[in-house]
């Protein structure tokens, strides 16, 4: 992939994310209404943060809350393992080497 095709996705993931971003009530309102009329709005709504929780996601939700609560512990002991090794030299732990988990 070319150094301009990646510019420009990143320009058009910027611009998709300033124009959902709708921290005023009115601004998101509009982006709403706008998506209902032409027919897009449950296929995009996900998009923007809501005002109203969704309760169909509750489960969900706090799936993520409980994992990132017990991320946390071990995000900062692998903090700690990595400095050790840049001080002492020694290898890194296997956890290391473990991805998208």
């Amino acid at each position: 992939m070319d150094a301009d095709k990646v510019r420009s996705s990143l320009r058009s993931m910027r611009f998709v994310k300033k124009l959902f971003r709708a921290p005023n009530p009115v601004k998101q309102g509009a982006i709403n209404s706008i998506m209902k009329l032409i027919g897009q709005y449950h296929e995009m709504n996900g998009l923007m943060n809501q005002r109203k929780d969704n309760p169909l996601c509750e489960d969900s939700s706090q799936t993520l809350r409980d994992l990132y609560e017990n991320a946390v512990p071990l995000a900062a002991s692998l903090q700690e393992q990595f400095d050790e090794c840049l001080h002492t030299g020694k290898k890194l732990p296997e956890r290391f080497h473990r991805n998208f988990e």
